[in-house]
């Protein structure tokens, strides 16, 4: 999942800021390490309770990571990578430009990944119809990513998901 995001992030910006969203990319689920691990490999639906609980990752993942002062964007990955952009989702609700671009493009690669790679909860679903999904097109759209880049976003991703399949 850190390799996608890094490779969008290298289409608006390169140099240190590939790192940074690199290093968001391979933290930004860090949190799930105060999840119990029979909520973590159930391969069924979760009840609202365990929902609940696997929710807290992303809070506890944030206050792990923002005692890294060298990379403070390390925490922002891990706090905000399920808001969605009508302020719907988990943690804080936030909607539209209020989430910041390092989050989104995390919840871009998390979003594509969940989508195009075997889970124990979930199929895969046809790349044709993940590049159409909605949470990737509105997280473009706030972020004025050119709508050209999506389909190269989506073979990027694609392609490290494969990479990484086979490692």
């Amino acid at each position: 999942m850190a390799r996608p995001a890094a490779r969008i992030r290298c289409l608006s910006l390169c140099g240190q800021d590939q790192e940074d969203i690199y290093a968001m990319g391979l933290l930004h689920d860090i949190g799930k390490i105060g999840v119990a691990g029979s909520i973590i490999r159930k391969d069924s639906r979760l009840t609202d309770a365990e929902y609940q609980d696997i929710k807290e990752h992303t809070i506890t993942g944030y206050n792990i990571l923002k005692k890294i002062t060298a990379l403070p964007g390390l925490a922002i990955g891990a706090r905000w990578h399920h808001e969605h952009f009508d302020g719907t989702d988990y943690p804080d609700g936030l909607r539209g430009s209020q989430i910041s671009e390092e989050a989104c493009i995390i919840a871009i690669a998390d979003a594509y990944d969940a989508m195009t790679c075997k889970r124990a909860y979930t199929e895969i679903r046809p790349k044709a119809e993940v590049r159409t999904d909605s949470r990737i097109w509105i997280c473009l759209r706030v972020f004025d990513f050119p709508q050209v880049l999506c389909g190269v976003l989506c073979r990027l991703c694609r392609l490290c998901c494969s990479k990484l399949q086979q490692e």
